[in-house]
This record gives structure tokens, C-alpha cells and sequence, in this order.
């Protein structure tokens, strides 16, 4: 009796190591060619602020480009995107646009990384529609493609000039660099302070009161 147990105890530990291993002990093999994800926030762009001098961004519907002298200068505009009203040659670019453009480029993070990517035209890159170009003092230069958006819409997919990695860079980044074509950044034209009677209302008309005659005495 006890042999039997003993001999069917070990015929179930035979099959339950046999299970464990195949299942989880053997090596899994990876299909070819397949793209992983991997969650990181790693750096796509790094670059001091004060040192950038140009940014240009290219799409679809043309190009912008931001210039500045030095750290300290004025953003200058030049843009082949058709305005209203019209403009022609370099002009002076909305600073507060021009330095949110400047803070979001000179740190550009990934929320995840894609490795082992043999079609980047399945992400929009192969023949990106959109390119951005940081450029400043010593020959600095820096260059990131856009692609598509990822499925949910959160996401742009991103490469670096020289590199087959595909990252995933927030949508509002993207966003942020094509707005640069899709609505360049001119400078508000200043609102004139109407002076009175200026808008071609009339002003009122004061009459003159009349001084009372005093009643001689009898």
C-alpha cells in the first residue's frame, strides 16, 4: 500500500514540475521585428534656454521661424504662413509665446520609449510631415521629428535626427510646436485708447444759463 502511494505521489510531483517549467521555467522566445514599449521619462531634448537662438518649425501648412540676437534680445518672427493682415519679412513675435515655446523645447521628455522599431512609417516617421530645428551659439543644433498621434490622441510620436528610437512626447508638446505654423506667433498690434468725440459721436452742448435780472425797487 505504501509503495502504491508512493509511486503515485511521484508521478503527480512528474507532472506538476513538468507543468511549472513548461509554463513559466522555459525560455520565452520574442516575435521578430516587434516594437516594445518601455514606461520611461527620458530626456528627448536637453538644452539650456539662455543658449537657444532659433527655433524653427516646419509643417504642412509652412514654416515659422523664432530668432533672437542674444539671450537677452527681442523674439523676431519670420513665417511663410499666409496672415491677416499680411505679413511680409521678419517682425517683431509675441514674447510670451515665443518664451512658452522656448521653455517647452528646452526640455522635452518621453512617457515611453519604443525599442526595436523596424517601420517607422507606422508611427508617421519614415517621411515626417513635421520637423523642429533648435539652433544656438557654437554650431549647436538640435532636430526632432513629429509623426502621428498615438491611438488614444495623448501622445505624438517623436524622433531624433540620427536616431531609429521612437519616443511618445505628450500631445500638448506637440501641439505647442505646430501651433508655431498653424497660427504664427505676431505680436498683438496695439489697441488705440479712444479719446472723446474721437469715434464720431458728438459731444453734448452745454447751454449757457442765463443770469437772472434783478426787479428795480418803487
Amino acid at each position: 500500500m505504501k509503495l502504491r502511494n508512493t509511486s503515485i505521489l511521484l508521478v503527480v510531483l512528474i507532472i506538476v514540475g513538468g507543468y511549472v517549467y513548461y509554463t513559466e521555467g522555459r525560455p520565452q522566445s520574442q516575435p521578430p521585428n516587434l516594437a516594445t514599449a518601455v514606461p520611461a521619462v527620458e530626456p528627448v531634448l536637453t538644452i539650456d534656454s539662455a543658449q537657444v537662438l532659433t527655433i524653427t518649425v516646419q509643417g504642412l501648412p509652412g514654416l515659422t521661424r523664432l530668432s533672437r540676437a542674444d539671450a537677452k534680445g527681442p523674439w523676431q518672427m519670420d513665417t511663410t504662413v499666409a496672415m491677416t493682415p499680411t505679413v511680409s519679412g521678419p517682425q517683431e513675435a509675441d514674447p510670451v509665446r515665443a518664451n512658452n515655446v522656448l521653455s517647452t523645447i528646452s526640455y522635452i521628455t518621453a512617457n515611453r520609449v519604443l525599442t526595436g522599431v523596424t517601420d517607422l512609417a507606422a508611427y508617421g516617421l519614415a517621411s515626417p510631415s513635421w520637423s523642429v530645428i533648435v539652433e544656438g551659439a557654437g554650431q549647436v543644433r538640435h532636430t526632432i521629428y513629429l509623426g502621428d498621434q498615438n491611438p488614444d490622441g495623448s501622445s505624438y510620436y517623436a524622433k531624433r535626427e540620427g536616431s531609429e528610437t521612437v519616443y511618445l512626447i505628450a500631445a500638448y508638446v506637440g501641439d505647442d510646436l505646430r501651433n508655431l505654423v498653424e497660427s504664427p506667433p505676431a505680436k498683438p498690434t496695439p489697441t488705440p485708447t479712444p479719446t472723446p468725440g474721437a469715434t464720431g459721436t458728438p459731444l453734448p452742448v452745454v447751454s449757457p444759463t442765463a443770469t437772472p435780472t434783478s426787479t428795480p425797487s418803487p
